[in-house]
């Protein structure tokens, strides 16, 4: 029996990439899910585990371009085609007390190697298998923080200033991906239940991703290069 697609998923050891990994099984699609560490990633091993023969985990540090790399080749050798290619791993250096005159560029600059080089490696490195895909979707995971109309400054400079640049990478990503057939969309998920988003997010984590990966599967070449929203509909921050 043919499965709905092939996905890769980054970050995928918890929060919104566990999430997804789980729905997009339970759809029928082949999985790949990528992380840094997959022994110590307990949960996502229980899923693979309860999904065998759907569920394939992958080492990915987004940092190291040539684990990279290396990950793109493992993933030639296990798949013919990708369809849909989800840019979630991330992270949220530094702290709320930055401000203008009083920043630190390290975690600046780690954000901007996750969030956005990051994205950038991944997304090269398994381009030739998307160009071979079904309908082929490249979906960024950014966030209101990104987005110059922001009133609300509560979210760090680091991350704010990479998921800007990131959805910058998608919109000319976007323009030069079209004649390929390749959709490239960037999507705020909402404030959803995990670690990164602390204990005043109100969405249900299960929930959210259930309808993101719902969403994810409708896009079409028509969307690309929109920020939209866990419903597909255009985002209340773009841009």
């Amino acid at each position: 029996m043919k499965t709905p697609g092939t996905v890769l998923i980054t970050g995928t050891n918890r929060g919104i990439g566990l999430g997804l990994t789980r729905h997009f099984a339970l759809r029928g699609w082949r999985v790949f899910a990528a992380c840094r560490r997959p022994s110590e990633a307990t949960a996502l091993r229980a899923v693979a585990a309860a999904h065998a023969g759907r569920v394939e985990v992958l080492k990915l540090e987004v940092r190291d371009q040539a684990g990279v790399e290396t990950m793109g080749r493992e993933l030639l050798s296990r798949t013919a085609s990708l369809d849909l290619l989800v840019n979630n791993a991330g992270i949220l250096p530094g702290d709320d007390s930055e401000a203008a005159g009083n920043l630190s560029i390290a975690p600046i600059l780690d954000a901007f190697d996750v969030n956005v080089a990051g994205v950038i490696r991944v997304t090269q490195a398994v381009l030739p298998l998307l160009r071979k895909g079904s309908n082929p979707r490249i979906v960024n995971i950014t966030s209101g923080g990104g987005s110059l109309k922001a009133t609300s400054f509560r979210r760090h400079y680091s991350y704010s200033l990479s998921k800007a640049a990131l959805n910058m990478f998608t919109r000319r990503a976007a323009h030069d991906l079209k004649p390929s057939g390749i959709t490239v969309v960037c999507v705020s998920p909402g404030f959803i239940r995990t670690d990164m988003a602390g204990p005043e997010a109100t969405l249900p984590l299960d929930e959210a991703t259930e309808v993101l990966a719902g969403t994810f599967e409708r896009l079409g070449p028509e969307q690309t290069g929109q920020w939209i929203d866990r419903f597909g509909q255009p985002s209340e921050f773009a841009w």
